[in-house]
């Protein structure tokens, strides 16, 4: 408590660094009530009082201890210290104390003026012992008066401070408040945004791979006749012009900040994705155990970007073996996924490249390209579908833990590549 006595400065003074114009009006009007309040204790100076000083040092004091009421916002606490001692010698000054004890509650702690409170009371009792009051006014009437008005403008004090404490509280609790809106806007956007781009890299990045494979075709077997390079011309421009239209609908989402998820495709498209795999060369087996236009929307469209994934993983990284793609599952118990291929001998790129070449023979071949499923070694250029992106099973990790489902991936022990799903099928689900 001594220390927040002797040190200077209030922290919670409004306007102590810059003063308003407010704070100029209330710091004026603290000076004027003080020369009014002090121009009545001008009459308690009586004949009979123990302490005479002379009336010119009376004025002066009176005078400097209203103006010195304009410090009251940088030293509250040693400002009431010196006009509480003050006003036991001269009266005038025990209007000023009583504003400055005021202030100095709004500006410290309560338990300082408290303490400042029971000196202005202290001081009170003197100052009616060194000037007893004139007329038929007791003594202890006069002490309990000055008392009063010490107790009542140290609450008030403390009032006005705990209501400037509240709303500052509160304020900043609202500034908080909408920053941390503003953080959870960003953060649900960002995570609507990779939502997009798993999105993309799925729907994208099967187009991408039929082109490339498409294109393969020509480039490796420039020969071929020209009915079949049509119909590879007809392939490629339906894919491109399909990638362009996922490509739109996800900027379109991008553009007009919606968190929507961009191209909605669902598992009951399962046999055009398969039927797309299966013009690019590739040998799809299919077991489907459900009746796929019954699986939940918010299931499907999870399913057959999964599947979608599998099968372009399939064609890039194992190209020319035949893919397994099993499908089962019923409400309450799970859908789900099983996409088993094996795995490409240890070759390098272009010995791979070459053999998934081998066996084209044109369109009268078993390896036709338009045929339901070419064989492992015939027509099978899945091989050129480009470079995996590193990023599309984790994707499909991400993809199945948002909705509670859970995926597996591995070597099995005959020598296969299996990736395995399973997606939650709410038994009420539509």
């Amino acid at each position: 408590m001594l220390a927040a006595l002797i040190t200077p400065g209030s922290r919670a003074a409004p306007g102590y660094d810059r003063p308003t114009p407010r704070d100029r009006v209330v710091d004026v009007a603290f000076v004027v009530v003080g020369f009014l309040l002090g121009a009545l204790g001008l009459g308690d100076v009586a004949s009979t009082a123990r302490f005479d000083p002379p009336g010119w040092l009376i004025v002066t004091t009176w005078i400097a201890s209203a103006l010195s009421l304009a410090l009251r916002r940088r030293w509250p606490v040693g400002l009431a210290v010196v006009l509480i001692l003050l006003s036991v010698f001269f009266p005038p000054v025990g209007g000023p104390s009583v504003l400055a004890l005021f202030s100095a509650a709004v500006h410290r702690r309560p338990e300082v003026s408290l303490a400042l409170c029971g000196a202005g009371v202290a001081s009170g009792i003197v100052q009616f012992w060194v000037y007893p009051p004139a007329g038929s006014a007791s003594y202890w009437l006069a002490v309990g008066i000055a008392a009063l008005g010490c107790l009542v403008l140290t609450a008030w004090g403390i009032v006005v401070r705990t209501r400037r404490e509240l709303m500052a509280s509160l304020t900043e609790r609202a500034v908080r408040a909408e920053t941390e809106q503003r953080l959870r806007v960003e953060q649900g956007r960002q995570q609507e945004r990779e939502r997009i781009a798993r999105e993309m890299h799925d729907a994208l990045g099967h187009r991408l791979s039929l082109l490339s494979v498409h294109a393969g075709a020509v480039e490796f077997r420039p020969e071929l006749p020209p009915d079949e390079l049509s119909r590879i011309a007809g392939v490629i421009r339906s894919s491109a012009r399909d990638a362009v239209s996922d490509l739109r609908e996800i900027v379109g989402v991008l553009r007009s900040h919606s968190t929507a998820d961009g191209p909605r495709r669902g598992i009951a498209e399962f046999d055009d994705l398969v039927a797309d795999c299966r013009s690019a060369g590739m040998t799809v087996e299919v077991a489907v155990g459900i009746d796929l236009t019954t699986v939940p929307e918010s299931v499907g469209r999870h399913a057959y970007r999964i599947v979608q994934e599998g099968l372009t993983n399939a064609r890039k990284h194992a190209p020319g073996q035949p893919v397994r793609v099993a499908i089962d599952g019923k409400p309450a118990d799970g859908l789900t996924i099983e996409i088993l291929n094996p795995l490409p001998p240890p070759r390098s790129r272009d010995s791979r490249s070459s053999a998934a070449w081998a066996g084209f023979e044109g369109p009268d071949s078993s390896s036709d390209l338009g045929g339901s499923g070419g064989s492992a070694g015939s027509g099978g250029y899945g091989g050129l579908g480009g470079p995996g992106s590193q990023v599309g099973l984790i994707g499909l990790g991400e993809r199945a833990s948002l909705v509670g489902g859970r995926i597996e991936h591995g070597e099995t022990r005959s020598g296969d590549f299996r990736l395995a799903a399973w997606l939650p099928w709410p038994k009420d689900a539509r």
